[in-house]
């Protein structure tokens, strides 16, 4: 980006993504059905990610947009 092309003070809007796995974790938690599969050996049990821990997840702080 050319330099003098923003003004003093600018809006960046960004959108980030949640990781799959926190997904998985708030909705056992809810209680919300979203498994679409089972697992064929018995061994296993039931899947629960309720007692999982979530991920971190997003910016770890501001953005600052530099010109090189």
């Amino acid at each position: 980006m050319p330099r003098g092309i923003l003004a003093a003070r600018n809006t960046l809007r960004l959108r980030v993504l949640v990781v799959e796995a926190n997904r998985i974790i708030d909705l056992e938690r809810r209680g919300v059905p979203w498994r679409k599969f089972f697992f064929v050996n018995r061994d296993y049990g039931e899947f629960d990610a309720s007692s999982w821990t979530p991920l971190p997840v997003g910016l770890a702080g501001p953005v600052v947009l530099t010109s090189r």
